[in-house]
């Protein structure tokens, strides 16, 4: 078994998880976000905007973990 550092990512593997990753989170969305109050919907269109979408379309692969969801009050 190799050590972590002796890890090779996947570069396509990675990006197809993180393409996927984004537009199942706005398929959840999407089915939701009428049940949202305004001032939720606005933190969720930033947090897709912000910070979602620039992980999806890094290419350094410098942070593996998508960035955790907003808190809602």
């Amino acid at each position: 078994m190799p050590k972590l550092s002796e890890h090779v990512t996947d570069q396509e593997r990675e990006f197809a998880y993180r393409r996927g990753y984004l537009h199942g989170v706005h398929a959840a969305i999407s089915g939701l976000v009428h049940l949202l109050p305004n001032d939720d919907k606005v933190k969720v269109e930033v947090w897709l905007a912000n910070q979602l979408t620039p992980w999806e379309q890094d290419q350094s692969l410098g942070q593996f973990q998508a960035p955790d969801f907003p808190r809602l009050s």
